[in-house]
């Protein structure tokens, strides 16, 4: 780096941030504060510069934990908004992160971040920055909805998101399609979110509805945020009158959450689903047994061996073909039950594995291989079966699979020893870590080695 350094002698922002990076790579740091201290005295107006007092100021003020009160995250928005107010107007960093604070402070006005968004908007076409994700449009789209203002410009800002990301966004040759189809379906399901809300507080659905169309075209097993697109499209039912309809898409927003979710303040969703429960007539009575009905099969985001707190219950349960399988009949063997549904991407990811793992194992006589399938509506098994190719047994266990789990979420590897004993659980599928082959043979050979 030395040598580096003394080559190119005077030194522009870009060279000297190249400097300073070096210098970290090589855990150097009294030649990175060095460089720094050169960035901010020969080119304080650089980014570079910038991005060096904005880690030095976080530094100080380190942001707030998820977990921290409602009142320290707000005096923290308050402190960051102080600092940026005092940077120059016309950088464009410190005007996004101003109105970027704005949006989190509760009591801001709406004159305040109306003000810092044109702000914003005055700069984006000769900025890049504004090459972020989400779009800036759609950051000022999310804002006016928030605080219920200028409802009629949300049209215009969400086409301009979409127009930034099909002219600019970088798209990789080395990205497998299905996951550029998977991003774009997520900027898609973002665009429509904002309009219906629009059209909410206009009353105007037709603003929306081609948004929601598209939506309505995603394939199941390709969508990761179900419940996002769900919710979408039970307010746009809403809005349109058809509550009964409506009600039904909350429930299956609810259904579809992920198994660790959290709503930040307000559960809307939920709201909107009791509220409408009540408007359609709905009883106590009856709310007890859908709730019920409703334990939450979710997709889940971990991925973990646990050994099973209870025995498994006793269980009978037919496969696509209509043949009964029954637990005691399999006493003797070693036994993986997969679970998993249709609609859940982590499990459809499984699923490969799994079928390699029954191939294997197929033929041998200690050990069976079976999945149990959640699927509300069962009609869609069969064919998503025949149309992946999957030959393991596939029984049919959504009833089964609620009354058993005493923590939500999909997919599930069970395995049970020889003796009828539970012995292992596994939730979720780590799709990056890979191993997951390894793992389970590792957890099989155990059980099948227990007395």
């Amino acid at each position: 780096m030395k040598r580096l350094e003394a080559m190119l002698g005077e030194k522009n922002a870009r060279e000297l941030d190249l400097i300073k990076t070096g210098y970290e790579l090589a855990d150097n740091a009294a030649g990175v504060k060095r460089t720094e201290e050169l960035m901010l005295t020969n080119f304080p107006q650089s980014t570079q510069a910038e991005d060096i007092r904005g880690s030095r100021w976080q530094s100080k003020h380190p942001y707030p934990p998820a977990d921290a009160s409602e009142q320290a995250k707000q005096a923290y928005y308050r402190t960051a908004l102080q600092r940026d107010d005092e940077l120059p107007r016309e950088d464009p960093y410190a005007l996004f992160y101003r109105f970027y604070w704005l949006c989190r402070l509760n009591d801001a006005t709406a004159e305040q971040l109306t003000q810092a968004a044109d702000q914003v908007l005055k700069t984006r076409e000769t900025n890049p920055i504004w090459l972020v994700y989400p779009p800036v449009t759609f950051q000022i789209a999310e804002a006016y909805n928030q605080k219920k203002i200028h409802a009629e410009q949300i049209s215009g800002l969400v086409e301009a998101g979409l127009v930034d990301i099909d002219e600019h966004m970088f798209v990789s040759d080395r990205e497998p399609d299905a996951e550029r189809e998977e991003t774009d379906r997520g900027f898609q399901t973002d665009a429509a979110s904002l309009l219906v809300d629009a059209a909410t507080e206009l009353k105007k659905p037709e603003i929306a509805r081609a948004a929601v169309k598209r939506m309505e075209g995603f394939p199941p097993d390709a969508v990761k945020n179900q419940s996002k697109i769900w919710e979408v499209r039970g307010k746009f039912a809403e809005l349109e009158g058809r509550k009964l309809d409506a009600l039904l898409m909350y429930q299956a927003a609810i259904k579809a959450r992920p198994a660790d979710f959290h709503p930040d303040k307000t559960d809307e969703v939920t709201d909107n689903e009791k509220r409408l429960w009540k408007e359609l007539g709905g009883s106590e009575a009856t709310r007890d047994l859908w709730e019920k009905r409703m334990t939450q099969i979710a997709i889940a985001t971990e991925s973990q061996w646990e050994v099973p707190e209870r025995g498994m219950p006793e269980w009978e349960l037919s496969d696509l073909q209509g043949h009964l399988w029954k637990r005691t009949a399999l006493k003797g063997k070693t036994v993986l039950i997969g679970v998993w549904g249709t609609w859940c991407g982590p499990c459809v990811a499984e699923l490969p594995e799994f079928q390699k793992l029954y191939e294997q194992m197929k033929e041998r006589g200690d050990v069976e291989v079976l999945s149990f399938n959640v699927d509300d509506e069962v009609g869609k098994v069969e064919p998503f079966i025949k149309q992946k190719g999957y030959t393991f047994p596939v029984l049919l266990a959504r009833d089964y699979v609620n009354d058993v789990l005493q923590r939500n979420g999909i997919p599930r590897v069970w395995i049970v020893d020889r003796e009828g004993k539970w012995r292992w659980e596994r939730l979720g599928f780590d799709v990056e870590h890979g191993g997951w082959q390894e793992s389970v043979m590792e957890k099989m050979s155990e059980a099948g080695k227990a007395e």
